[in-house]
């Protein structure tokens, strides 16, 4: 602590030396309120302070009366305590630098003086822009029509998005879908439905070597000789989405082809692990989006169904992700059925009638011929326009429900027992339910490989069914020792 600042920079310095310590021990002990300690010290540095003033050559009779008080009395320091302490320092110091401020006794050149630095500007901090909110609260006010991005085929198969086309093998679902591909390369209207043109990249994992047959077929019986489908292109190596689609989108873009529809045919032939895993197809998924993403299109997954075909095979989150799903069945004509399950931003319901002609596209080395197949339109028959009415909405009973009526005929055939009814003296025919329960269990298919699951899913079932048996079954009845009769 430097006690005083004046002209004379070596008077300053021996001061310091002289007293550093003790102010620095005066000032924490007044701190603490330590007189006594002050006391004691303060008298010992004043009888230290005549040596260093007479070192200077100074007359301290000319000094400050206060000065000379306090040296002539350091035994009895304490009445220069009472708030003088700090003055009489500065007095000494002040009559020091006055009588030496052009001399220096001490040393041969003047001390050298401290650089003199220009004041710095306060530093100011920028102010920050305040974050943009992430989460903003719409008014309704704000709220406005969005209008649809479009479709590829109108009604049918959106602009962009995740189209599902599943069905049982053999039911002519890729016949149907290369059929339709083929006609949004052409730019072809398809079954009274508006189609917009695009290329469409098909990747043909399953039955690449019927592919070329069915071009041909196609050619033969839809093109003018000489004329070509320039927009169509596919891809017919085996390959799986989710470890190659980067690679994939890559390649397509080298070849300077810019897709308006991918195809994928089929999801298992193109898949790594299992399907009814949920991390394996929630990476599918998120690889098909990738390639949907990498060129603003539709991507078409073609896809069997499950074992009891009533909805496509493996995790259900395929359905939760898709814009469109699309069942192919065969009728008891033979004809391929497709139909809209569900649709995000369009109607569902929309029935599709086709059917397969067959074409001859040469001969083999016996001589005989070689047949693939065209895709005609065709009629509804009486049995699809009633499938069509009960997709919009009529009543139809599930699966689980004609399982019931199976597992509870099969029972009461086996065998019966007569019951009284509680609270009554009626009799009834009666089987256990814990015998349906065996039974239903026995007939009813679960979509999964893991037992647990299965019998889980199962179990729900059968209670759901039971509970509804009074409504669908008029004629039996639940009681409550565990039985199901009839009157």
């Amino acid at each position: 602590m430097s006690f005083h600042h004046g002209p004379n920079g070596n008077t300053t310095r021996i001061l310091d030396e002289a007293f550093a310590s003790s102010i620095r021990v005066i000032t924490a002990s007044l701190k603490n309120g330590d007189w006594n300690f002050i006391v004691r010290v303060t008298a010992n540095q004043i009888s230290e302070l005549r040596p260093t003033l007479n070192k200077l050559g100074c007359d301290t009779t000319t000094a400050p009366d206060r000065l000379q008080q306090a040296l002539a009395a350091n035994h009895n320091i304490c009445e220069i305590l009472d708030g003088h302490v700090k003055e009489l320092i500065e007095d000494a110091a002040t009559y020091i630098d006055r009588k030496y401020s052009d001399t220096n006794p001490f040393d041969d050149e003047p001390a050298p003086q401290p650089e003199q630095k220009p004041p710095e500007k306060p530093r100011t901090k920028p102010k920050q822009q305040a974050k943009p909110l992430r989460f903003r609260i719409k008014p309704f006010s704000e709220l406005i029509t969005q209008i649809p991005p479009g479709a590829i085929v109108k009604g049918l198969i959106p602009k962009t998005g995740l189209v599902v086309i599943w069905g049982p093998p053999k039911c002519g679902k890729s016949f149907w879908v290369s059929d339709l591909a083929l006609h949004i390369a052409l730019g072809w209207e398809y079954r009274n439905l508006h189609v917009k043109q695009a290329d469409v990249v098909y990747l043909a994992v399953e039955g690449q070597g019927g592919f070329g047959n069915r071009a041909k077929a196609f050619r033969q019986e839809k093109l003018r000789e000489g004329d070509t489908v320039e927009r169509f292109h596919t891809i017919d190596i085996p390959f799986e989405l989710v470890k190659d689609h980067v690679e994939l989108i890559a390649n397509i873009r080298a070849q300077s082809v810019s897709p308006g529809v991918v195809v994928i045919d089929t999801v298992n032939q193109s898949f790594t692990g299992s399907e009814s895993s949920d991390a394996d197809m929630t990476a599918y998924i998120r690889a098909a989006k990738a390639v949907r993403k990498a060129f603003g299109c539709v991507v078409i997954l073609v896809h069997h169904c499950g074992i009891n075909e009533t909805r496509p095979r493996g995790h259900t989150s395929l359905h939760g992700a898709d814009d469109v799903l699309i069942s192919v069945k065969r009728d008891d004509s033979d004809n391929i059925i497709c139909t809209v399950d569900d649709a995000r931003d369009m109607e569902s319901g929309k029935v599709i009638a086709n059917k397969l002609k067959v074409v001859t596209v040469g001969t083999d080395e016996d001589g005989d011929p070689i047949t693939s197949c065209v895709v005609e339109p065709t009629e509804l028959n009486a049995g699809n326009r009633a499938l069509r009415k009960n997709k919009k909405g009529e009543r139809h009973q599930p699966k689980g429900h004609s399982t019931m009526k199976d597992a509870i005929t099969e029972i009461f055939l086996s065998g019966t027992q007569e019951i009284t009814l509680p609270r009554s003296t009626t009799k009834a025919q009666a089987v256990r339910i814990a015998d349906v329960k065996a039974e239903f269990f026995s007939r009813y298919v679960v979509d999964t490989d893991d037992p647990d699951k299965a019998d889980k899913a199962t179990a729900r079932q059968f209670c759901r069914e039971l509970k509804k048996l009074p409504e669908n079954y008029a004629s039996c009845k639940i009681s409550r020792l565990g039985w199901i009769y009839r009157l």
